[in-house]
Protein backbone atom coordinates (compact mmCIF):
# COMPACT_ATOMS: atom_id res chain seq x y z
CA UNK A 1 0.00 0.00 0.00
CA UNK A 2 2.80 2.40 0.81
CA UNK A 3 4.57 1.64 -2.44
CA UNK A 4 1.35 2.16 -4.36
CA UNK A 5 0.75 5.48 -2.67
CA UNK A 6 4.23 6.72 -3.57
CA UNK A 7 3.77 5.68 -7.17
CA UNK A 8 0.49 7.55 -7.30
CA UNK A 9 2.11 10.70 -5.89
CA UNK A 10 4.97 10.43 -8.37
CA UNK A 11 2.50 10.00 -11.24
CA UNK A 12 0.54 13.04 -10.12
CA UNK A 13 3.74 15.08 -9.80
CA UNK A 14 4.82 14.08 -13.31
CA UNK A 15 1.42 14.89 -14.67
CA UNK A 16 1.49 18.31 -13.02
CA UNK A 17 4.90 19.04 -14.52
CA UNK A 18 3.59 18.13 -17.96
CA UNK A 19 0.56 20.40 -17.59
CA UNK A 20 2.75 23.28 -16.38
CA UNK A 21 5.10 22.79 -19.33
CA UNK A 22 2.20 22.81 -21.79
CA UNK A 23 0.86 26.00 -20.27
CA UNK A 24 4.29 27.62 -20.50
CA UNK A 25 4.67 26.62 -24.13
CA UNK A 26 1.14 27.85 -24.86
CA UNK A 27 1.93 31.28 -23.37
CA UNK A 28 5.12 31.48 -25.43
CA UNK A 29 3.16 30.74 -28.58
CA UNK A 30 0.64 33.46 -27.73
CA UNK A 31 3.43 35.92 -27.07
CA UNK A 32 5.07 35.08 -30.40
CA UNK A 33 1.76 35.50 -32.24
CA UNK A 34 1.27 38.90 -30.62
CA UNK A 35 4.78 39.96 -31.70
CA UNK A 36 4.07 38.88 -35.29
CA UNK A 37 0.77 40.75 -35.29
CA UNK A 38 2.48 43.89 -33.99
CA UNK A 39 5.18 43.64 -36.67
CA UNK A 40 2.57 43.24 -39.40
CA UNK A 41 0.69 46.24 -38.04
CA UNK A 42 3.83 48.40 -37.99
CA UNK A 43 4.63 47.28 -41.55
CA UNK A 44 1.15 48.30 -42.72
CA UNK A 45 1.85 51.83 -41.48
CA UNK A 46 4.55 52.11 -44.15
CA UNK A 47 1.91 52.05 -46.90
CA UNK A 48 -0.40 55.05 -47.29
CA UNK A 49 -3.62 54.19 -49.11
CA UNK A 50 -5.57 56.98 -50.81
CA UNK A 51 -9.17 57.26 -49.58
CA UNK A 52 -10.42 57.96 -53.10
CA UNK A 53 -9.36 58.12 -56.73
CA UNK A 54 -7.95 61.46 -57.83
CA UNK A 55 -4.99 63.54 -58.97
CA UNK A 56 -2.10 64.35 -56.65
CA UNK A 57 -1.32 68.05 -56.31
CA UNK A 58 0.80 70.23 -54.01
CA UNK A 59 3.14 67.37 -53.13
CA UNK A 60 5.29 68.38 -50.17
CA UNK A 61 7.21 65.14 -49.50
CA UNK A 62 10.34 63.57 -50.96
CA UNK A 63 11.91 60.11 -50.79
CA UNK A 64 13.80 59.64 -47.53
CA UNK A 65 12.10 62.50 -45.72
CA UNK A 66 10.78 61.85 -42.22
CA UNK A 67 7.06 62.35 -41.72
CA UNK A 68 5.58 63.76 -38.54
CA UNK A 69 2.08 62.91 -37.27
CA UNK A 70 -0.46 65.29 -38.78
CA UNK A 71 1.91 66.55 -41.47
CA UNK A 72 0.26 67.43 -44.80
CA UNK A 73 1.95 65.43 -47.55
CA UNK A 74 -0.12 66.28 -50.63
CA UNK A 75 -3.54 67.28 -51.89
CA UNK A 76 -5.73 64.66 -53.55
CA UNK A 77 -8.24 66.09 -56.03
CA UNK A 78 -11.10 63.83 -57.23
CA UNK A 79 -11.56 65.60 -60.56
CA UNK A 80 -14.38 63.22 -61.55
CA UNK A 81 -16.47 64.66 -58.68
CA UNK A 82 -16.00 68.39 -59.22
CA UNK A 83 -18.89 70.78 -58.72
CA UNK A 84 -19.54 74.42 -59.56
CA UNK A 85 -19.89 77.16 -56.98
CA UNK A 86 -21.64 80.05 -58.73
CA UNK A 87 -21.74 83.32 -56.81
CA UNK A 88 -24.97 84.88 -58.10
CA UNK A 89 -26.24 88.26 -57.04
CA UNK A 90 -29.15 88.14 -54.63
CA UNK A 91 -31.32 89.94 -57.19
CA UNK A 92 -30.76 87.06 -59.64
CA UNK A 93 -31.96 84.32 -57.29
CA UNK A 94 -35.66 85.19 -57.11
CA UNK A 95 -36.74 82.29 -59.33
CA UNK A 96 -33.86 79.89 -58.69
CA UNK A 97 -34.91 76.54 -57.21
CA UNK A 98 -33.14 73.32 -56.27
CA UNK A 99 -33.28 70.80 -59.12
CA UNK A 100 -33.25 73.30 -62.01
CA UNK A 101 -31.00 72.38 -64.93
CA UNK A 102 -27.87 74.36 -65.73
CA UNK A 103 -25.71 74.89 -68.80
CA UNK A 104 -22.02 75.39 -68.00
CA UNK A 105 -19.26 76.69 -70.23
CA UNK A 106 -15.66 76.78 -69.05
CA UNK A 107 -13.30 79.45 -70.30
CA UNK A 108 -10.64 76.81 -70.91
CA UNK A 109 -13.03 74.85 -73.21
CA UNK A 110 -15.29 77.53 -74.74
CA UNK A 111 -16.81 75.19 -77.36
CA UNK A 112 -17.97 72.49 -74.92
CA UNK A 113 -21.16 72.62 -72.83
CA UNK A 114 -21.38 70.79 -69.51
CA UNK A 115 -24.76 69.89 -68.04
CA UNK A 116 -25.52 70.32 -64.37
CA UNK A 117 -28.24 70.66 -61.75
CA UNK A 118 -28.74 73.13 -58.92
CA UNK A 119 -27.82 71.13 -55.82
CA UNK A 120 -28.35 73.72 -53.09
CA UNK A 121 -28.20 77.39 -52.16
CA UNK A 122 -25.86 78.48 -49.42
CA UNK A 123 -27.23 79.45 -46.02
CA UNK A 124 -25.36 82.75 -46.08
CA UNK A 125 -23.59 85.18 -48.39
CA UNK A 126 -19.87 85.13 -48.96
CA UNK A 127 -19.43 88.33 -46.96
CA UNK A 128 -21.27 86.86 -43.95
CA UNK A 129 -18.69 84.06 -43.66
CA UNK A 130 -15.64 86.19 -44.42
CA UNK A 131 -12.82 86.68 -41.95
CA UNK A 132 -14.01 90.21 -41.17
CA UNK A 133 -17.77 90.33 -41.83
CA UNK A 134 -19.23 93.80 -42.42
CA UNK A 135 -20.80 95.62 -39.48
CA UNK A 136 -23.94 97.47 -40.57
CA UNK A 137 -24.65 99.19 -37.25
CA UNK A 138 -21.98 101.87 -37.59
CA UNK A 139 -24.36 104.56 -38.87
CA UNK A 140 -22.69 105.11 -42.25
CA UNK A 141 -23.87 101.89 -43.87
CA UNK A 142 -24.05 101.75 -47.68
CA UNK A 143 -26.21 99.04 -49.24
CA UNK A 144 -24.25 96.71 -51.51
CA UNK A 145 -25.77 93.88 -53.55
CA UNK A 146 -24.61 90.63 -51.97
CA UNK A 147 -23.69 87.39 -53.71
CA UNK A 148 -24.96 84.01 -52.58
CA UNK A 149 -23.04 80.81 -53.45
CA UNK A 150 -25.08 78.28 -55.44
CA UNK A 151 -23.80 74.71 -55.61
CA UNK A 152 -24.19 73.12 -59.05
CA UNK A 153 -23.37 69.45 -59.56
CA UNK A 154 -22.64 67.92 -62.95
CA UNK A 155 -25.15 65.40 -64.25
CA UNK A 156 -22.27 63.28 -65.58
CA UNK A 157 -18.48 63.33 -65.09
CA UNK A 158 -16.48 65.58 -67.45
CA UNK A 159 -15.08 63.89 -70.57
CA UNK A 160 -11.58 62.43 -70.09
CA UNK A 161 -10.16 64.80 -72.69
CA UNK A 162 -11.97 67.85 -71.22
CA UNK A 163 -11.39 67.65 -67.45
CA UNK A 164 -12.31 70.52 -65.16
CA UNK A 165 -9.65 71.77 -62.75
CA UNK A 166 -10.12 73.36 -59.36
CA UNK A 167 -10.34 77.13 -59.55
CA UNK A 168 -11.26 77.45 -63.24
CA UNK A 169 -13.71 80.17 -64.27
CA UNK A 170 -16.99 79.11 -65.87
CA UNK A 171 -20.25 80.67 -67.02
CA UNK A 172 -23.36 78.99 -65.60
CA UNK A 173 -26.86 79.60 -67.00
CA UNK A 174 -29.76 78.29 -64.90
CA UNK A 175 -33.08 77.32 -66.48
CA UNK A 176 -35.81 78.99 -64.39
CA UNK A 177 -38.78 77.81 -66.44
CA UNK A 178 -40.20 75.77 -63.53
CA UNK A 179 -40.62 76.56 -59.84
CA UNK A 180 -41.39 73.13 -58.40
CA UNK A 181 -38.16 72.66 -56.50
CA UNK A 182 -37.48 73.98 -52.99
CA UNK A 183 -35.35 76.98 -52.20
CA UNK A 184 -33.61 75.62 -49.11
CA UNK A 185 -33.46 71.81 -49.16
CA UNK A 186 -30.66 70.26 -51.18
CA UNK A 187 -31.18 67.44 -53.68
CA UNK A 188 -29.66 65.02 -51.18
CA UNK A 189 -32.24 65.99 -48.54
CA UNK A 190 -35.05 65.71 -51.07
CA UNK A 191 -33.87 62.26 -52.11
CA UNK A 192 -33.80 61.08 -48.49
CA UNK A 193 -37.30 62.46 -47.84
CA UNK A 194 -38.82 61.04 -51.03
CA UNK A 195 -36.87 57.80 -51.24
CA UNK A 196 -38.97 55.19 -52.90
CA UNK A 197 -41.57 57.67 -54.20
CA UNK A 198 -42.35 57.52 -57.96
CA UNK A 199 -41.59 60.37 -60.27
CA UNK A 200 -38.55 62.35 -61.28
CA UNK A 201 -37.27 65.07 -58.96
CA UNK A 202 -35.46 66.81 -61.79
CA UNK A 203 -37.36 69.26 -63.97
CA UNK A 204 -37.31 69.21 -67.75
CA UNK A 205 -35.10 71.73 -69.44
CA UNK A 206 -36.50 74.62 -71.42
CA UNK A 207 -33.91 76.63 -73.36
CA UNK A 208 -36.09 79.76 -73.49
CA UNK A 209 -35.92 81.00 -69.89
CA UNK A 210 -32.50 81.26 -68.32
CA UNK A 211 -30.72 83.62 -66.02
CA UNK A 212 -27.95 85.80 -67.29
CA UNK A 213 -24.71 83.79 -66.97
CA UNK A 214 -22.26 84.67 -64.25
CA UNK A 215 -18.64 83.73 -63.64
CA UNK A 216 -18.11 81.11 -60.95
CA UNK A 217 -15.13 79.02 -59.80
CA UNK A 218 -15.16 75.25 -59.83
CA UNK A 219 -14.38 73.41 -56.63
CA UNK A 220 -13.82 69.82 -55.73
CA UNK A 221 -16.78 68.09 -54.15
CA UNK A 222 -16.16 66.59 -50.74
CA UNK A 223 -17.11 63.09 -49.81
CA UNK A 224 -20.62 62.76 -48.47
CA UNK A 225 -21.89 66.00 -49.88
Amino acid sequence: MITGGRETEQARAALGTTITGERSEHSLVKQAEASVHEAELNLSYCTLVAPMEGMVSRKAIEVGQRVQPGQALMALLPLHKVYIEANYKETQLTDVRVGQSVEIRADVYPDHVYRGTVESLSGGTGAAFSLLPPENATGNWVKVVQRLPVKITLTEPPPPDLPLRVGLSVEASIDISHHDGPRLNSLLQEHEQKEGAPGDAHARKSPDLTLAPTLAPTKVAQVGQ
